[in-house]
């Protein structure tokens, strides 16, 4: 939504189209709890 949102307004403001790519919440998320696993297995060895 937010993506839409600001493609939009700089579109009427009359800039170049502005394309931003999907952001996947839920890869992050499990990304940066893979990575918190790891330091933590890593601080107890």
């Amino acid at each position: 939504y937010a993506r839409e949102a600001v493609s939009d307004l700089v579109t009427r403001a009359g800039f170049p189209q502005l394309l931003l790519e999907p952001v996947n919440f839920e890869i992050m998320y499990a990304e940066q709890m893979r990575e918190q696993q790891a330091q933590a297995e890593g601080a107890t060895q």
